[in-house]
Protein backbone atom coordinates (compact mmCIF):
# COMPACT_ATOMS: atom_id res chain seq x y z
CA UNK A 1 0.00 0.00 0.00
CA UNK A 2 1.06 3.59 -0.64
CA UNK A 3 1.77 5.75 2.38
CA UNK A 4 -1.04 7.38 4.58
CA UNK A 5 -2.51 10.47 2.97
CA UNK A 6 -1.77 9.52 -0.94
CA UNK A 7 -4.09 9.10 -3.61
CA UNK A 8 -5.32 5.79 -4.10
CA UNK A 9 -5.04 3.94 -7.53
CA UNK A 10 -5.82 1.36 -9.38
CA UNK A 11 -3.37 -0.92 -10.95
CA UNK A 12 -3.75 -4.26 -12.64
CA UNK A 13 -3.91 -7.48 -10.27
CA UNK A 14 -0.58 -8.70 -9.55
CA UNK A 15 -2.13 -11.85 -7.72
CA UNK A 16 0.02 -11.73 -4.93
CA UNK A 17 -2.33 -10.04 -2.58
CA UNK A 18 -0.75 -7.40 -0.18
CA UNK A 19 -1.20 -4.01 -0.71
CA UNK A 20 -4.43 -5.12 -3.10
CA UNK A 21 -6.12 -6.66 0.14
CA UNK A 22 -9.14 -4.82 1.49
CA UNK A 23 -12.30 -5.39 3.03
CA UNK A 24 -15.71 -3.74 3.82
CA UNK A 25 -16.63 -3.54 7.26
CA UNK A 26 -19.86 -3.56 9.45
CA UNK A 27 -19.42 0.04 10.07
CA UNK A 28 -18.96 0.86 6.15
CA UNK A 29 -15.00 1.22 6.17
CA UNK A 30 -13.02 0.46 3.60
CA UNK A 31 -9.83 -0.77 5.13
CA UNK A 32 -6.61 -2.47 3.95
CA UNK A 33 -4.91 -3.04 7.72
CA UNK A 34 -5.15 -0.41 9.79
CA UNK A 35 -5.96 1.97 7.20
CA UNK A 36 -9.38 3.21 5.35
CA UNK A 37 -10.11 5.31 2.75
CA UNK A 38 -10.96 8.42 3.48
CA UNK A 39 -12.44 11.62 1.83
CA UNK A 40 -12.82 14.69 3.85
CA UNK A 41 -13.19 17.61 0.62
CA UNK A 42 -17.02 16.61 -0.83
CA UNK A 43 -15.84 17.81 -4.10
CA UNK A 44 -15.75 16.38 -7.87
CA UNK A 45 -12.25 15.40 -8.54
CA UNK A 46 -10.87 14.86 -4.94
CA UNK A 47 -8.71 11.82 -4.64
CA UNK A 48 -9.74 9.41 -1.45
CA UNK A 49 -6.67 9.16 0.76
CA UNK A 50 -5.80 6.52 2.93
CA UNK A 51 -6.19 7.84 6.56
CA UNK A 52 -5.55 5.62 10.41
CA UNK A 53 -8.84 4.16 10.81
CA UNK A 54 -10.81 6.15 13.74
CA UNK A 55 -14.25 3.89 13.35
CA UNK A 56 -16.17 7.34 13.76
CA UNK A 57 -17.99 6.84 10.29
CA UNK A 58 -18.06 10.71 8.58
CA UNK A 59 -14.67 11.03 6.51
CA UNK A 60 -14.22 7.03 6.36
CA UNK A 61 -18.04 5.75 6.09
CA UNK A 62 -19.39 4.05 2.75
CA UNK A 63 -21.56 2.20 0.78
CA UNK A 64 -21.85 -0.63 -1.61
CA UNK A 65 -23.71 -3.23 -3.21
CA UNK A 66 -22.49 -6.18 -5.09
CA UNK A 67 -21.03 -5.14 -8.78
CA UNK A 68 -21.98 -1.47 -8.20
CA UNK A 69 -21.22 1.67 -6.96
CA UNK A 70 -18.80 2.78 -3.86
CA UNK A 71 -20.25 5.55 -2.89
CA UNK A 72 -19.10 8.05 -0.01
CA UNK A 73 -22.26 8.56 2.52
CA UNK A 74 -21.87 12.05 3.70
CA UNK A 75 -20.90 13.45 0.25
CA UNK A 76 -23.00 11.34 -1.77
CA UNK A 77 -20.42 10.77 -4.57
CA UNK A 78 -19.04 8.09 -5.69
CA UNK A 79 -15.47 6.60 -6.19
CA UNK A 80 -14.46 6.67 -10.06
CA UNK A 81 -11.26 5.36 -11.57
CA UNK A 82 -11.47 7.56 -14.24
CA UNK A 83 -9.96 7.09 -18.12
CA UNK A 84 -6.40 6.00 -18.97
CA UNK A 85 -5.53 9.45 -19.29
CA UNK A 86 -6.43 10.55 -15.06
CA UNK A 87 -2.75 8.04 -14.53
CA UNK A 88 -4.67 5.36 -12.67
CA UNK A 89 -5.85 7.66 -9.94
CA UNK A 90 -9.08 7.12 -8.27
CA UNK A 91 -11.17 10.12 -7.35
CA UNK A 92 -14.91 11.29 -6.33
CA UNK A 93 -17.80 12.12 -9.05
CA UNK A 94 -21.43 12.65 -9.48
CA UNK A 95 -22.62 8.94 -9.09
CA UNK A 96 -24.23 7.36 -12.75
CA UNK A 97 -25.26 4.04 -13.33
CA UNK A 98 -23.87 4.96 -16.99
CA UNK A 99 -20.36 4.87 -16.07
CA UNK A 100 -18.43 1.52 -16.17
CA UNK A 101 -15.27 3.86 -14.65
CA UNK A 102 -17.59 4.11 -11.19
CA UNK A 103 -18.28 -0.19 -11.34
CA UNK A 104 -16.52 -2.00 -8.62
CA UNK A 105 -16.54 -5.77 -8.85
CA UNK A 106 -14.42 -7.89 -5.85
CA UNK A 107 -13.17 -11.46 -6.31
CA UNK A 108 -15.17 -12.44 -2.83
CA UNK A 109 -18.14 -11.08 -0.82
CA UNK A 110 -19.15 -12.27 2.46
CA UNK A 111 -21.87 -14.81 3.27
CA UNK A 112 -23.16 -13.99 6.24
CA UNK A 113 -25.73 -17.25 6.23
CA UNK A 114 -21.95 -19.10 5.42
CA UNK A 115 -19.56 -17.85 7.93
CA UNK A 116 -18.57 -14.88 9.49
CA UNK A 117 -14.98 -13.07 10.20
CA UNK A 118 -14.52 -11.66 13.53
CA UNK A 119 -11.28 -9.20 14.17
CA UNK A 120 -11.07 -7.22 17.29
CA UNK A 121 -15.24 -7.71 18.11
CA UNK A 122 -15.87 -6.09 14.60
CA UNK A 123 -17.32 -8.19 11.61
CA UNK A 124 -15.30 -7.79 8.57
CA UNK A 125 -16.94 -8.56 4.80
CA UNK A 126 -13.78 -9.82 2.65
CA UNK A 127 -13.37 -8.80 -1.14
Amino acid sequence: MREEQQPVGVYSCHGGGGNQIFSYTKLGEIRHEEWCLDVSKKTIGEPPIFHQCHGLGGNQMWEHKKHGHIKHKSSGLCLDRGTATDNGNVMMNHCSSNKQSQMWEFSQYFDPSIHSIKNNEEEYFAF
